[in-house]
């Protein structure tokens, strides 16, 4: 909005009579409702903070060692989009090794370099910068800074979230320089079973992250409608 038009902005708050009957902010109102709040929000807090969200314990002991090419293989970008090729009205993404919007820079009219398809059901970026990484499900382009692998084995979505979240633990942070050629090389740490990765295990284990954070979600919902319906019945 322009400084003209927020100093004519009208803002709506409760009002009283005064002394001289005119109308003026009810201040007592507006700290006791805030303060109502306040309190309604902490007990839901503590209400939360009593649910046992980390039913599975991580047992490490078994885990063994791998590398990121056990389950990625390295594509090739022969197409790497620049500020030119941005266009704010267009419908296809373009990755960048931006930690924001799940590193989606912008997007672009530009025909996808990078299909998803029955063969190659997600991506994974990796942002040389940043070590950012983000797994896509639908047809994009990139920007420089980034390095785009497909998965070698059949291995679920879950899974793959498990396998990046302790890859970039192990990956120094080496600050604005390039990553790659250290994550590359860096062990990854994972459940193995009868000599291969727990597959299993990850996706359990990443399901149950899942349906803690809805439970939270929901908890958190109820306290803003909960409020917010306070709020409507005492106007």
């Amino acid at each position: 909005m322009v400084p003209d038009r927020i100093k004519k902005e009208k803002i709506k708050l409760p009002s009283k009579l005064n002394k001289k009957g005119e109308y003026e902010p009810d201040w007592q109102y507006m700290e006791d409702y805030i303060n109502y709040i306040f309190e309604k929000t902490t007990k839901y807090m503590k209400n939360m903070k009593s649910v046992d969200f980390n039913k599975n314990k991580i047992v490490s002991s078994n885990w063994k060692p791998y590398k990121i090419s056990d389950f990625f293989n390295l594509i090739p970008v022969l197409n790497k989009l620049s500020k030119l090729d941005l266009d704010e009205k267009a419908s296809i993404p373009v990755y960048s090794s931006e930690l924001l919007n799940n590193g989606i820079f912008a997007y672009t009219n530009k025909k996808p370099e990078f299909c998803v398809s029955k063969n190659i059901p997600f991506y994974l970026i990796f942002g040389d910068h940043t070590k950012s990484m983000n797994i896509v499900k639908k047809n994009f382009c990139v920007m420089d800074n980034v390095k785009v692998l497909i998965p070698k084995e059949s291995f679920g979505i879950s899974a793959s979230r498990f396998i990046t979240t302790v890859w970039k633990n192990a990956i120094p942070n080496l600050g604005y320089a390039r990553h790659w050629s250290v994550a590359k090389k860096v062990d990854i740490l994972l459940p193995t079973k009868n000599g291969y990765p727990d597959w299993k295990y990850m996706e359990d284990f990443m399901d149950n992250i899942k349906k803690n954070a809805e439970l939270k979600l929901n908890l958190i919902t109820k306290i803003t409608m909960k409020n917010g319906g306070d709020l409507l019945n005492q106007q």
